[in-house]
């Protein structure tokens, strides 16, 4: 089987597949408690001194959905950049999410 990876890489759309309204924040958090996971834990982080913590789908959802609406409130619109930098901690992933939901899906 001879395959021009050339042609095929030139083609290759990976975008196609995603729809165009979709929004990762709002899947990963909103969207899991809708599907009925809301109280499954959706984040646990333990650092290297053995201090952890778990935050649940609701938890993620509202903590995220807070930083949606304060960065709405602040003047942050769609297609706006935000920089983001934390260390590995989980309020680096909840900022990331919250970042990426969009505003209109953000409840205070």
């Amino acid at each position: 089987m001879d395959t021009d990876y050339l042609k095929l890489w030139q083609s290759w759309d990976p975008w196609k597949f995603v729809p165009e309204k979709y929004n990762l924040g709002v899947a990963l958090t909103r969207g899991q408690v809708l599907e009925g996971r809301g109280d499954k834990p959706a984040l646990l982080w333990e650092n290297a001194s053995g201090q952890n913590r778990t935050y649940t789908y609701a938890e993620l959802d509202a903590l995220t959905s807070r930083l949606a609406s304060s960065l709405r409130r602040l003047g942050i619109r769609p297609g706006d950049r935000v920089f983001l930098r934390l260390p590995n901690r989980p309020e680096f992933y909840i900022a990331a999410l919250g970042i990426a939901k969009s505003p209109k899906y953000a409840i205070a």
